[in-house]
């Protein structure tokens, strides 16, 4: 807030800042207000802990008023005299989708294997290529590259009408290839000012935020996947981090759990894409049993994990009753309602008689199957007429 105000929190004149940057430097003319209540979170990098909405301050300069400011979480929103600032002040979360699509997912066979490879150059020619290609497919693109790890899961297509899964949020990502060999140099051997590097970018950010710096000269190989921007959507949970060596002029990238590396620029998340151990991007295990019933599928499964939308539906045996939920529907990696309810004996209700007769029972709880008798208590004078 402006200095000269000791508090206007309702004002035009405050402004958010991030508190933890540059020790919580106030800007020229203002000062902090340190009062929990006006204290928010967010985080510096884009992705970080599943945050993708990015906040951004616009400024005017209004007289002798000072600056006025204003704010967007939309990159192409435009105020009429207003400038952006260059970067978000930082980035917050979408607000949570109150519904999810039965059949919101991802089929296990669009998924393929995203792997880094490495090539044998130091210095500005040093190339770590993080591709969904292996050498069957373009052998003479791996010449001088050694494969170095698995990275994760992404989509290699989008998915298709006839699909049991639907997944409608994935986004394009392009190969893009820095491949100057340098004055005098060859592929072999790279001359003065040469350069080596892969990155996969979002196809949206090619001619704005992935644009060409000077120096630069990256153009896209043809090479493309898919992946989601926000976690969770169609069972997409690995973030795909991205950073930039300037040492070596070399993008890498890691993912979730790994360490991130030392000395780089770190340019926040890519998206997020799936693990390397899923069989299947969703879908549910079989429901827990129950007993005395039967559990039917919609669907059927090979695998042991059922698709989404796929319904579970509760049979009791005979002579057993239903007391609770009778179906489950799989959504995402989960049922809901989470349990089935429960199969009971069914109890037929004590038998009367007059003081002259006894009822006796095969079974103590009466359950279905058991046969009750009748006596007289003095067979000489009294007999059972009917059944």
């Amino acid at each position: 807030m402006p200095a000269l105000c000791e508090r206007r929190d309702l004002l035009s004149e405050n402004i958010l800042q991030q508190d933890n940057w540059l020790g919580g430097l106030a800007p020229a003319g203002y000062k902090k207000i340190d009062i929990d209540s006006t204290k928010m979170y967010c985080v510096r990098w884009l992705g970080d802990c599943g945050a993708t909405v990015p906040i951004y301050r616009y400024f005017i300069y209004v007289g002798t008023n000072g600056w006025s400011h204003t704010y967007s979480l939309d990159t192409e929103v435009d105020y009429a005299g207003y400038t952006r600032e260059l970067f978000p002040i930082c980035y917050g979360w979408p607000a949570p989708s109150t519904t999810t699509a039965a059949n919101e997912g991802i089929a296990a066979d669009k998924l393929v294997t995203l792997s880094t490879y490495v090539n044998s150059f130091t210095g500005a020619n040093r190339d770590h290529w993080t591709t969904i290609w292996t050498p069957s497919i373009n052998e003479s693109a791996f010449d001088g590259y050694t494969w170095l790890k698995d990275v994760t899961r992404v989509a290699s297509s989008l998915s298709a009408s006839t699909d049991t899964l639907q997944c409608n949020s994935l986004v394009k990502v392009i190969q893009m290839y820095d491949y100057q060999v340098g004055w005098d140099g060859t592929e072999k051997s790279p001359g003065l000012f040469s350069r080596f590097d892969h990155k996969v970018i979002l196809e949206s950010q090619m001619n704005g935020k992935e644009a060409n710096l000077p120096f630069e000269n990256y153009t896209a190989t043809g090479e493309y996947f898919y992946c989601v921007l926000s976690q969770g959507s169609c069972g997409a949970t690995v973030a795909l981090k991205k950073w930039f060596n300037g040492f070596e002029i070399d993008t890498i990238y890691t993912v979730t759990d790994d360490d991130d590396p030392l000395f780089v620029r770190n340019d926040g998340v890519l998206c997020y894409t799936w693990p390397l151990d899923s069989s299947s991007a969703s879908g549910c295990v079989a429901a827990t049993s129950v007993t005395n019933g039967q559990i039917s599928y919609s669907q059927s499964s090979t695998s042991g994990r059922y698709t989404q939308g796929t319904t579970a539906t509760l049979t009791c045996t005979s002579g057993y009753t239903l007391s609770g939920t009778a179906s489950l529907t799989c959504v995402g990696s989960s049922w809901s309602p989470t349990t089935f309810g429960s199969c009971a004996a069914q109890v037929c209700p004590a038998l009367t008689t007059n003081s002259f007769g006894t009822i006796t029972y095969s079974q103590t709880t009466n359950s279905i199957g058991t046969t009750a008798v009748l006596t007289c208590t003095d067979p000489t004078n009294y007999q059972v007429l009917g059944t």
